[in-house]
C-alpha cells in the first residue's frame, strides 16, 4: 500500500532517495534498468537522477 502511494505522492527523485535509505543493498546489486522498472521511470531518467544527486553530495 505504502509503494502505491509512493508512486502517486512522490517524484521519482523521492522515490529513489526513499529506496536508497530503506534497501541500499538493492542499489549495489540489481541493475539500473529494472530499478528505473520498479520506480516507474526509464533508466535514461534514473541516469539523470542519479547524476543530480552525486553533484549534489559534492
Amino acid at each position: 500500500m505504502n509503494y502505491f502511494f509512493s508512486m502517486v505522492k512522490n517524484t521519482p527523485q523521492e522515490r529513489y532517495i526513499n529506496l536508497l535509505k530503506e534497501r541500499p543493498e538493492i542499489i549495489k546489486r540489481v541493475p539500473q534498468h529494472y530499478i528505473a522498472s520498479y520506480l516507474g521511470i526509464s533508466s535514461v531518467h534514473l541516469s539523470r537522477i542519479k547524476s543530480i544527486l552525486a553533484k549534489k553530495r559534492i
